[in-house]
Formats: C-alpha cells, sequence, structure tokens
C-alpha cells in the first residue's frame, strides 16, 4: 500500500499539472510549491494529524497544491463547493468539526458564506492566492491567528483518512 507522496519520488522535469493561463509545474516544481504551502499553513495553524481542513476554493492550482499540502501534512482534505449556501457550509464545518477553511483571496473582505459560517463555528479561515512575483502561492489569515504551529515533515501512513467527502444521503442530510 502507498500513499500520496509516492506520486513525487518521480524527480523527472516532466509536467506533473499544467495550468491553463498560469504556470506548469515538474514533479519537483509541484513539490517544493505544496512544501512552502505546508510550511504556511503550519506557521498560521497547529494543526494534529488527522484535523479537518475544507477548503473551498475553485479548481485551480491553488487548490491542487492545497490539498496535497493539507494531505501530506496528516490532515484530512474536505473539499467544498464554493457555491454552497451559508447554511449548507454551516452544515459541513460542523459535521468535519473543521479545524481551519481555505478560501480564496479577498473572501474575508467580501464576507462570503463560507467566511460567514466559519465565523461563527470558530474555524479558523485563511485566503491562498498565487502571487507571481515570489512564484508561489500565498497564505493570509485576514482574522489574524494566534494558533502559530511548526512546521514539520512528516511521511504519511497508509492508514491515514486524506479526504472527507460528503454524499446527499436518503434522509434529505448529506453524510461524510
Amino acid at each position: 500500500m502507498s500513499t500520496l507522496s509516492a506520486i513525487f519520488s518521480n524527480n523527472s522535469s516532466s509536467s506533473a499539472i499544467i495550468i491553463p493561463g498560469g504556470p506548469t509545474l515538474s514533479y519537483p516544481e509541484l513539490f517544493h510549491q505544496v512544501q512552502l504551502f505546508q510550511r504556511q499553513i503550519t506557521d498560521l495553524y497547529e494543526l494534529r494529524v488527522q484535523d479537518v481542513v475544507a477548503i473551498v476554493l475553485p479548481n485551480s492550482l491553488e487548490f491542487t497544491v492545497s490539498f496535497l499540502a493539507v494531505t501530506l501534512l496528516r490532515n484530512v482534505a474536505a473539499p467544498l463547493n464554493p457555491n454552497y449556501t451559508e447554511n449548507e457550509f454551516k452544515f459541513y464545518f460542523e459535521d468535519s468539526k473543521s479545524k481551519a477553511v481555505i478560501v480564496p483571496k479577498g473572501w474575508s473582505q467580501q464576507n462570503k458564506a463560507a467566511v460567514k459560517a466559519a465565523n461563527a463555528f470558530g474555524v479558523s479561515v485563511t485566503e491562498a492566492a498565487w502571487d507571481n512575483s515570489r512564484g508561489q502561492i500565498v497564505l493570509n489569515a485576514p482574522s489574524g491567528s494566534n494558533h502559530r504551529g511548526k512546521y514539520k515533515e512528516q511521511e504519511p501512513n497508509p492508514g491515514d483518512v486524506a479526504l472527507l467527502l460528503h454524499t446527499s444521503g436518503t434522509t434529505g442530510r448529506p453524510k461524510g
């Protein structure tokens, strides 16, 4: 049994990810972006193994890197549709016991539904955006963070849960 980290054993200069209108990254470049992201998020939050981090981003480099970074930190990624209503976000945050949520840059200032729901449940909000001048995704916690953690490289275990998805369910309440 292997883990997601196995994809980075390929040190090829071949393209690992191609973003239309954006960067194309090789496997080593993608892994470097994942590590930069991990350092930032662990500087912001003290996440424990298997804590849930909600990801409310459109399909993008930011989504791909955040998903890989979260799961390779041995946390659980919970991708959510950016178009959910505030009540839907509240349900998912409460059900998943999310510790943090990653949203697009500017969402806190715009007070989007995901941000309102996160604030109602005490879920830490972090904005993510690609910064061309720095050549990396930059994280910002607009509300500030007093949970400073420390980056510690870890090898995921095959038994770790990496992904939490909800189904619509037959009862009208989604199930994780």
